[in-house]
Order: C-alpha cells, then structure tokens, then sequence
C-alpha cells in the first residue's frame, strides 16, 4: 500500500503520523489507467507540500528592548519545525 506520511521534527525529536492512504499498487495502477502509481504518488506529494507551504508562512518575532536580557532571551528562543511529507 502506499500512503502520504507527514513527518515533523520538533525540539530534536521526530515524529510522523499517516495523512492519507493512497491504496495499494495494483489499485492505483487499475485507476490511473495503467500510470506508473510511484511516479504519480510523488507528483501528487510535491502538490501536497507546495500547497502547504504556501498556506504556511514564517513569522520573526524579535525581542522588545525593555525586558532584561534574560527574560528578553527566553522569549526569543522559539524552537522550529521542519515539515516533511513523504511516500512509504
């Protein structure tokens, strides 16, 4: 079977969770009309992730100046997420 599974890494730990269930080999391949489903799936991944990239966005918060370096450090320390999505 293949499947769209999106992977997440944050605060250096990895997690990943099933999005989709595509179906397996031969249904897709009766489905596509004799399309090669592997080629298909990883056009339709990078579709998926393109759209999702353009639906998220980063956003840079800087620290305000009338905190004390510690607290104005603490808040500037944002972990970051790396979004995959992949094919199994």
């Amino acid at each position: 079977s293949l499947y769209v599974i999106k992977s997440t890494y944050e605060n250096k730990k990895q997690s990943s969770k099933i999005v989709e269930k595509l179906g397996t080999y031969d249904e897709l391949h009766k489905k596509l009309n004799g399309q090669d489903p592997i080629e298909w799936a990883k056009k339709y991944i990078e579709e998926l992730n393109k759209s999702e990239k353009e639906a998220t966005r980063e956003v840079l918060v800087s620290p305000t100046f009338d905190l004390k370096p510690q607290k104005a450090a603490k808040q500037a320390d944002f972990s970051k997420k790396l979004v995959t999505t992949s094919l199994v």
